[in-house]
């Protein structure tokens, strides 16, 4: 029997006694409170790599992911050994798993072609999980199997039937118990049987959360971001509507990015136009004389790069309640070491590690290259992606060759959401203050002129370039 793919995932387990949780859906991934490990290979995986998750107490966790064609497990070390006697051997492919008060686990993992079941739960939840008990099941029949925090409250589901502790009442009233059979997905709480969440065949879901976890897991809930609608052009089709809204052009590979170069022509004359009119106006160094602009190109990126960024749009949108306003066009200016954009036929990025201009355009902004750029070290508002309106303050921190005869600049889409106004240098800030996403820089004593900060990479995507003469 096969058993339909979830709209998203929902996982609960427990941490320096605190809940630890974990949310996934087209929205994008997000957790609270959980293993460190954990969270080191969720910070560097994409949302459609995430394969399995389950949590557990004491910070347990397990996790299975796509690394390029490769699929890898990430799996809490100190727990297995306890179990095993060693480490989990790279050749034991864990296939299921749950967890549940400390010392309890279910798993069925494979090694050399045969699998091997670990009962170590309570003795209900055994009996229901004895597969040698039951004929011809096999791992893929094993919808779900989740262990709450008392003996008496679990849920399983092998073949279609459905087995809960005496602790039901917690599914809710008649109406939900004549739905027990369309259940697909359990979530239940190690530190408190009255927390739960259901998910149903139809999308539809039923929980008890507490408000704090509530605010996080809601927004997946979203039939929007279900994790069944199909990718246009490895977006979402949900942000795809979005992307298109804001103008994101989408690049035909799934992860280069490819220039396009705006015509003066009726089709591009108005978007050409207005980043004519945004640089020019921008440009307001007195010493320095107005450039000629002679080429812009659309950034068409990878659906990856998009879907981060509008996952994290979403976001900002849902915390801070902004509908207009958080999200702007600015210049951001870096070194080039090649010639991409001087000609029409020059519109392949360069593969030179130093030329920080073409590694954005290939893989959008990284935090933690700020002030890494040789002569540029000092970082006025700490270790951020810079930005500007003012055009000729980006141009002060382009560098390029000198045959080139020609500047670039980018156009960044960023997002500030609630930004932190400030006048005076303080470089020692590793985040905008709490309650706050960005930081402005204010004309003052301490700048001439504007500069906007923000402390993720998701928050800022490169759209387009400009190549002038200066």
């Amino acid at each position: 029997m096969a058993y339909p793919r979830l709209p998203y995932r929902v996982c609960l387990g427990e941490y320096k006694n605190r809940h630890s949780l974990f949310a996934h859906s087209a929205k994008g991934i997000e957790w609270e409170n959980v293993h460190p490990g954990l969270e080191n290979v969720l910070k560097r995986i994409h949302t459609r790599d995430i394969l399995d998750l389950a949590l557990g107490c004491e910070g347990q966790y397990f996790l299975k992911y796509r690394e390029g064609s490769a699929v890898r497990q990430a799996v809490t070390p100190e727990v297995l050994s306890s179990i095993y006697g060693e480490v989990l051997a790279p050749s034991k492919q864990i296939l299921k798993i749950a967890f549940g008060n400390p010392g309890e686990l279910w798993a069925i993992f494979k090694e050399n072609g045969s699998a091997t079941q670990i009962l170590q739960v309570r003795s209900r939840v055994s009996e229901a999980l004895d597969l040698q008990k039951r004929e011809r099941t096999t791992v893929k029949d094993i919808a779900f199997v989740e262990l709450g925090r008392s003996q008496d409250n679990y849920a399983i589901k092998i073949m279609g039937e459905l087995s809960l502790g005496g602790n039901i009442k917690v599914f809710g009233n008649h109406k939900y118990r004549r739905k027990y059979d369309r259940m697909i997905a359990v979530t239940l709480s190690p530190l408190d049987d009255s927390i739960f969440l259901v998910t149903f065949d139809d999308g539809s879901s039923r929980s008890n959360l507490p408000n704090t976890l509530e605010e996080i897991v809601q927004p997946h809930l979203d039939p929007e971001m279900s994790l069944l609608l199909p990718e246009r052009g490895g977006i979402p089709s949900a942000l795809f509507r979005i992307s298109k809204m804001i103008g994101f052009r989408v690049s035909r590979g799934n992860d280069t990015t490819e220039l396009e170069l705006l015509n003066p022509s009726e089709t591009d004359y108005r978007r050409r136009k207005r980043f004519q009119k945004m640089f020019r106006n921008g440009w307001k160094h007195p010493q320095k004389s107005k450039p000629d602009l002679r080429y812009i190109y659309a950034l068409k990126l990878p659906g990856q790069l998009i879907t981060s960024y509008l996952t994290y749009r979403l976001n900002i949108q849902q915390t801070t309640a902004l509908s207009e306003g958080f999200e702007h066009e600015l210049f951001h200016g870096t070194p080039r070491r090649c010639l991409l954009g001087n000609e029409p036929e020059l519109t392949k990025p360069c593969d030179n590690d130093s030329c920080r201009l073409c590694r954005i355009i290939k893989t959008s902004f990284t935090v933690k290259k700020a002030g890494t750029a040789e002569g540029r070290t000092f970082l006025r508002f700490g270790r951020g992606i810079y930005t500007s309106s003012v055009s000729s303050k980006a141009d002060d921190y382009t560098v390029t060759p000198r045959q080139s005869g020609y500047r670039a600049l980018l156009v960044a889409q960023v997002i500030l959401g609630k930004p932190y106004p400030l006048k005076v240098t303080t470089s020692n800030l590793i985040g905008p203050p709490k309650g706050y996403n960005s930081v402005i820089g204010e004309v003052g004593s301490h700048l001439n002129y504007d500069e906007q900060v923000v402390y993720k990479d998701e928050a800022a995507l490169p759209v387009y370039l400009v190549v002038y003469k200066p």
